[in-house]
């Protein structure tokens, strides 16, 4: 700013005006969101090595949501995010002993019915 006899106060002003860091905010969050959906991805897809182990279905299902979220079906006309998913999980559900990625296709599978019900 200084380089261009810019006022750093000026320069703020001048952002401002233009929502600069609104837009500024709102790509780092759509960032956020992109990785959020590579890592569930990821792990959805990566098969593991133990075969039952002990899951929490509470956290299976909120990252299946996550994942399915991103989903939207040009055919189909339906868009995940206008869905509304109402979250009512059972409080201190004892783990269950299955194969998370398997339990989470079949998570995704129910989500992706849904629509059409």
């Amino acid at each position: 700013a200084e380089k261009h006899d810019i006022s750093l106060e000026s320069m703020r002003n001048y952002m401002d005006e233009r929502e600069i860091p609104r837009m500024l905010n709102g790509i780092n969050q759509a960032g956020e969101r992109a990785a959020l959906i590579v890592r569930n991805m990821l792990a959805f897809s990566r098969k593991s090595e133990q075969n039952f182990t002990p899951q929490n279905l509470s956290e299976l299902l909120d990252k299946t949501i996550e994942l399915a979220s991103s989903d939207y079906d040009l055919k189909k006309e339906y868009d995940f995010k206008q869905i509304e998913i109402i979250r009512e999980y059972e409080t201190n559900m004892a783990p269950v002993l299955c194969e998370g990625n398997e339990i989470q296709q079949v998570f995704l599978n129910i989500l992706k019915m849904a629509p059409k019900l």
